[in-house]
């Protein structure tokens, strides 16, 4: 089921609509836990993903099944690896790859917040431009899903060292970076997290 999943996200001249990338990723995720069949396939999707000579397409429904995976099940012993493949395409040619490299990020993060944000964070210290963008929005969907899924707690040990970093990108010179840092910024306000100000 998984392989035909994938096939019908890869095959066909044409790529699938942006929208319909995370909702395969999503189904493809699903079997995957359904079958206990997570940990088997993590590798493989690690290598699609940060393979410079596949295809667009499988690049990008890699990295969003490694997001959604990262949703559903914890992969703290595969953080350097996976963690690896979602930053390695922050150099891609192609955008939506780029952009599937950072979902794929904040994703992951949500289930092992202590295996990613280290690491995230690590990054956005030096960052600029591009980059600095990317990891601003993998922390945008990181903070995103983790509201939204109740049972949650992976913004409890975050907030007091997100909001300054939100903070300084808000002020940036790219009006890109400000703009996702802002969206992050009210994410977290209207959550009732104002007490971080």
């Amino acid at each position: 089921v998984v392989d035909a999943l994938v096939a019908s996200g890869t095959d066909g001249a044409s790529p699938l609509p942006r929208q319909a990338c995370p909702s395969l990723a999503t189904a493809i995720a699903g079997v995957l836990n359904a079958a206990a069949a997570i940990e088997s396939h993590l590798a493989q999707f690690a290598t699609v993903a940060g393979d410079g000579n596949g295809s667009e397409a499988s690049r990008v429904l890699a990295l969003y099944v490694l997001g959604q995976i990262g949703v559903r099940h914890s992969t703290a012993s595969a953080k350097d690896e996976l963690a690896r493949a979602a930053m390695s395409v922050f150099d891609a040619e192609s955008e939506r790859i780029k952009a599937a490299g950072a979902y794929a990020l904040g994703k992951l993060a949500v289930s092992a917040p202590d295996a990613y944000l280290p690491r995230m964070f690590e990054v956005m210290d030096g960052a600029s431009g591009q980059t600095q963008f990317l990891v601003l929005t993998a922390f945008k969907e990181f903070v995103d899903t983790a509201l939204k899924i109740p049972s949650s707690n992976a913004l409890a040990g975050v907030k007091t060292s997100l909001w300054p970093v939100l903070v300084a990108s808000a002020a940036s010179d790219e009006v890109g970076t400000r703009n996702v840092a802002s969206e992050c910024l009210g994410l977290l306000v209207a959550s009732n997290m104002a007490d971080m100000a």
